[in-house]
């Protein structure tokens, strides 16, 4: 049911992916082992994996830091930081984990060019991915990762004041509903990935040349006018090339 959620919201706004992937296929068992188990009896007899332990975390220790031995992947040794543990204590597998096999498996699949997204905060995460292209390929795959800065979302210049625990929040489906899937795309195309935007309801939909939305929008329709008449008064011109909605 939430995956119909996310594919009607997608569609709603014009975006349509070929291949959903489920993190929980990769810890199901197919006979004894797992795509996560596959992955490190692959990387083991490539010696990508090992066991140790890892230096203390720079500046005062947290209390539940403790000095243990570790499954390992060796991350730095392909560019990041330092090397990075594949399972917790009580032998469950990491996130990163997880990440290793995903992208064992899209390699698999043929796929030599990745492109991972990623919210701003995880900008630590960028040198183990690229490690982990580099480590699972052996130097064959190109890893991308861009980072996204959040959307604030404004009314008249007056943030909204969301929160998950309360259940209050604004949803992908009521920003297009509201303001059209035009605007919204519009909107975030016209920044850079790495820059914060602020989304102001009002602004969007305000018919003025401050909006760019709108002026855009009025441009088109202003050639689309041009074209038209020039057709009317000059038949003998080649027919205008029309706009597509994609």
């Amino acid at each position: 049911m939430m995956m119909d959620m996310i594919r009607d919201d997608l569609a709603l706004l014009g975006v349509k992916h070929d291949v959903f992937f489920s993190e929980k296929s990769l810890h199901d068992r197919d006979g004894n082992a797992s795509e996560i188990d596959r992955m490190l009896d692959e990387l083991r007899e490539r010696d990508l994996v090992y066991q140790g332990s890892l230096p203390p975390p720079k500046g005062q220790l947290p209390d539940d830091w403790e000095d243990r031995e570790q499954t390992l992947f060796r991350a730095s040794g392909y560019g990041d930081d330092t090397d990075r543990a594949l399972m917790k204590s009580d032998g469950s597998y990491t996130y990163f984990a997880a990440d290793v096999a995903y992208f064992r498996s899209k390699f698999q699949r043929g796929f030599e060019e990745m492109i991972f997204i990623l919210g701003a905060d995880h900008g630590g995460y960028v040198k183990r991915l690229e490690a982990v292209g580099k480590a699972v390929s052996g130097g064959r795959a190109k890893v991308i990762v861009r980072l996204c800065q959040l959307v604030k979302l404004y009314r008249n210049g007056e943030p909204f004041k969301m929160s998950k625990r309360a259940g209050d929040f604004v949803t992908l489906r009521d920003v297009v509903e509201e303001v059209g899937r035009d605007a919204v795309r519009f909107m975030m195309l016209m920044r850079k990935n790495d820059a914060p935007l602020d989304f102001d309801f009002v602004k969007v939909k305000e018919q003025s040349k401050d909006n760019p939305v709108f002026y855009v929008q009025y441009a088109h329709a202003r050639v689309r006018s041009v074209l038209r008449q020039a057709g009317e008064q000059r038949p003998s011109l080649p027919p205008p090339i029309r706009a597509r909605r994609t």
